[in-house]
């Protein structure tokens, strides 16, 4: 729960992981970096306007009904996560280096164990 500007400006971050703190900093306006925290940055929905156009297909508004975004106006959509499901863009920097990074994100429940064992 630690908070964007505070991780970004963390010396061992910015010694060991500059593209993290960047990718920090480059996110949001400072005043937003000072509240929000990486929980929230992690979990922020992936976006795509083909999800809001109920007129298209969209797998993750209706599993099994296409991705729109495929062979429809995608400029703005991933360049590598994706699927031949869907290629809605996360909205994170910091998820981006994150990946640019291989980093494993392991996730705990308030109990302490892992929320999803499976995963």
């Amino acid at each position: 729960m630690v908070r964007n500007s505070d991780l970004a400006h963390h010396p061992l971050i910015q010694r060991d992981y500059p593209v993290l703190s960047e990718a920090l900093l480059s996110g949001a306006s400072a005043q937003l970096r000072n509240k929000a925290t990486t929980g929230g940055n992690l979990l922020q929905r992936t976006r795509c306007m083909y999800f809001r156009d109920v007129a298209m297909p969209c797998n993750k508004r209706e599993p099994g009904s296409g991705c729109g975004a495929i062979t429809g106006v995608n400029r703005m959509m991933a360049i590598f996560g994706g699927s031949e499901h869907c290629i809605a863009t996360n909205p994170s920097d910091m998820n981006v280096a994150l990946v640019a990074l291989e980093a494993v994100v392991r996730v705990q429940g308030a109990s302490g164990a892992p929320s999803h064992p499976d995963r």
